[in-house]
């Protein structure tokens, strides 16, 4: 482990299991059972969506504190065939030096507390990261998609159109902020982003969850506050180049144009009944919006001019990635 950003963390193994958990959570977590917590939590439905729901446990001894266990997995075709095996041997520890970077360097991410590697044989495991619940967020997929989950109305007195160009650059200027720290995020999609929504001071709900969300908090000027997780694909750098920030902002765009592609667009639900304005207003990413991301993205920015280049060049049609997502994985 790099001893300048993991040495908050302890190694333990116990027999097949190794443990890396953070020094202040070491006597809480080696006290418990996660197997049987996540299979419970799985049973409840207390999840959070991923690429296979993710349990949301609440351990007494963290007082309002919930962690997320999320069984890594791979993804795409690869993930149909190799499933939850893994072999690289530190791919286990990416996400938590890239974590750990980016929270040294203020980027706002989910903390992780523990990573459990579990030995299969020879040189292949399986692994668990367990970190804590980012309070009152969505991905961007649920925040796009699922009218029932929108948790911005329990917070503004505005309709949601009214605040699309406030949550698109809060967005624009977290991943600006990241490529700035020199993290390059090679799985950079919607459900990778959280947005948070909170009223002014008000603080996050200790209640946690989608039905918190929905009910909690006073209604007033709306504030949003955007995350980027799941960082075990991502590599550090010193300076990142222009060819490598649009390659990640394209990466993102894919995912923009899946969801499209994939689900029904849906609609802002009328704000206290009838038909009112906003209830037709779409949520789905326009090219306006995409305009608005990047104008964001490279505001005040030393590379400004060589990043304009990219705004009259031809969007790419991802071509070949429209014909995967035909696929039944």
């Amino acid at each position: 482990m790099p001893e300048n950003l993991l040495a908050s963390f302890s190694t333990i193994k116990q027999g097949e299991t190794t443990f890396y958990v953070k020094n202040n959570y070491k006597d809480i977590l080696l006290n418990l059972d996660i197997d049987s917590l996540r299979k419970e939590a799985l049973e409840k439905g207390s999840i959070r969506s991923g690429r296979e729901p993710h349990a949301v446990i609440h351990i007494p001894e963290l007082a309002d504190e919930r962690i997320i266990i999320k069984h890594s997995r791979h993804g795409g075709l690869f993930g149909y065939i190799a499933g939850d095996m893994y072999c690289k041997r530190n791919r286990f520890m990416n996400e938590l030096i890239a974590t750990e970077t980016a929270i040294e360097r203020g980027v706002n991410t989910a903390e992780v507390i523990a990573v459990i590697k579990h030995k299969v044989f020879g040189t292949f495991y399986r692994y668990d990261v367990l970190s804590k619940e980012i309070p009152d967020s969505l991905d961007l997929v649920e925040f796009l998609t699922n009218p029932l989950q929108r948790f911005v109305g329990a917070y503004c007195n505005t309709p949601l159109h009214s605040e699309r160009k406030k949550i698109i650059e809060t967005i624009a200027q977290t991943i600006r902020k990241m490529h700035d720290a020199g993290l390059y995020h090679t799985d950079l999609h919607l459900k990778n982003i959280l947005i948070q929504s909170t009223s002014g001071d008000t603080p996050p709900s200790p209640l946690r969850g989608t039905q918190a969300v929905l009910g909690s908090g006073e209604r007033g000027v709306c504030k949003f506050k955007a995350y980027i997780i799941d960082m075990d694909k991502a590599k550090t750098m010193d300076l990142m180049s222009t060819k490598l920030r649009m390659r990640n902002l394209s990466r993102l765009d894919r995912s923009v144009e899946k969801l499209k592609a994939i689900h029904p667009r849906p609609f802002l639900p009328p704000r206290g009944g009838g038909l009112g304005r906003g209830g037709h207003e779409s949520l789905m990413p326009s090219k306006t919006d995409k305009l608005r991301f990047f104008i964001a993205y490279i505001n005040s920015s030393p590379q400004a001019d060589e990043m304009k280049q990219y705004i009259k060049m031809r969007p790419r049609s991802h071509w070949f990635h429209r014909l995967l997502w035909r696929l039944p994985f």
